[in-house]
């Protein structure tokens, strides 16, 4: 990535400024996102971009620019749209494959493939100083998409039989493409299964699992997500994790943020810990325990 040329403070706020809306404007002319040279050129450099960490004062001030407030909703639906659509098509490369030794050989070659072993790694982490003792079993993911990576690496990582992950989406063809996925890939459907529901459908029996993740793009904004995390938490039970993917400084320009707040604790949670890489890990992560019984609201 070209660097970013600095001549003072109001001279770098303004660079990214320019730049942030540069990649705005040229990703909301493609007549679509789905993966192509031009559009994967665009999102490589707005992560690149939003990855980098300027110091508080002048990251407030690039998030505060009213050009850039206006185009954030957006902008983040943009990428929203375009995560989908890349992970759509290498879900679908996946499953093109004759054997399972030649899906999992794809899999890996997914760009950001390693990024997602090193983000799960950080939160198994992250769950293991909370918890040491915690014996974690069932894993359930709402909103895993058409390449359910997450709960691939979960089950990587932990390398037990006796671990599942019910994955969970609102997307019916996001479902049938993750499970055709999965068994391209050779995984079992006892330890790897799929529910087409929204995250905060009471279809969705949430109080067998010990930990519940929340997806970075469920829920579109700070309130939308809370509204999210409030029905969940009601069907999980005491003592259960959630996960909740977040971001910090300007990758919030790429997710939604979970406000880790007082309010909180009006639907049941507990914060326990909060991540922010500062790598090349973009999603920020935030660990509460569920204290209210389950079925009980606010």
């Amino acid at each position: 990535m070209v660097p970013i040329a600095c001549h003072g403070d109001g001279d770098c706020v303004s660079c990214y400024v320019n730049e942030i809306l540069d990649c705005y404007y040229e990703l909301s002319r493609s007549p679509d996102l789905k993966p192509s040279p031009s559009i994967n050129c665009l999102f490589e450099r707005l992560v690149g971009l939003c990855s980098r960490i300027p110091d508080e004062a002048t990251t407030a001030q690039i998030l505060s620019d009213p050009k850039v407030v206006d185009i954030a909703p957006h902008l983040r639906k943009l990428c929203s749209d375009g995560e989908y659509q890349l992970e759509a098509h290498w879900a679908r490369k996946v499953c093109c494959c004759k054997t399972h030794e030649e899906a999992n050989e794809m899999l890996l070659t997914f760009p950001y493939h390693g990024n997602y072993v090193d983000l799960v790694r950080m939160e198994m982490n992250a769950i293991a100083s909370v918890k040491p003792d915690f014996a974690t079993r069932t894993f359930a993911f709402l909103g895993s998409g058409p390449l359910p990576l997450t709960s691939l690496c979960i089950s990587h990582h932990l390398q037990s039989e006796c671990v599942s992950c019910h994955n969970v989406d609102q997307d019916a063809t996001a479902i049938t493409t993750a499970v055709t996925l999965c068994r391209a890939l050779g995984h079992s459907p006892e330890t790897m299964c799929f529910q087409c529901a929204s995250a905060g459908s009471p279809d969705i029996d949430l109080g067998c699992f010990d930990i519940v993740y929340l997806a970075a793009l469920v829920g579109g904004c700070s309130t939308h997500k809370h509204e999210i995390m409030a029905d969940v938490v009601k069907r999980m039970k005491p003592g259960a994790l959630v996960v909740m993917r977040s971001a910090h400084s300007l990758r919030r320009l790429l997710y939604p943020v979970i406000e880790v707040t007082e309010d909180m604790a009006s639907i049941g949670l507990r914060p326990l810990l909060v991540v922010h890489p500062y790598n090349h890990i973009v999603n920020s992560c935030v660990i509460a325990v569920v204290e209210s019984p389950c079925g009980c609201g606010p």
